[in-house]
């Protein structure tokens, strides 16, 4: 469910009090996380046993290394190089490609 943008907005300034500095842009992602995580909990009706995240930035880590932590799941993170290029994008899907099996069965 959609909660609109002045809502997001307002969510956004309560978490992190008003401070839309760089130090505090993993919130961003931290609450989106959460919200997709709670969504498919409701429509799956389980709980969410282990989370794999792919990004090419440190808010993606951050924000899902502090959810890992406070709701004690564990989460596997794919850390993509910045700005790739075409063979290193290649190389980056394919590795995980490989893995990505292995892990949803441990």
């Amino acid at each position: 469910q959609k909660m609109g943008k002045n809502k997001a907005l307002s969510t956004l300034k309560i978490a992190t009090g008003g401070d839309h500095s760089q130090h505090n842009r993993w919130l961003l992602k931290y609450l989106s996380f959460g919200s997709i995580i709670l969504r498919y909990k409701r429509e799956f009706r389980m709980k969410c046993s282990r989370v794999i995240s792919f990004g090419d930035g440190k808010d993606e880590a951050n924000a899902m290394a502090e959810y890992s932590k406070e709701y004690n799941i564990p989460c596997i993170h794919f850390e993509f190089v910045r700005h790739p290029t075409i063979k290193q994008l290649d190389d980056q899907w394919e590795y995980i490609h490989k893995k990505f099996d292995k892990l949803l069965v441990k």
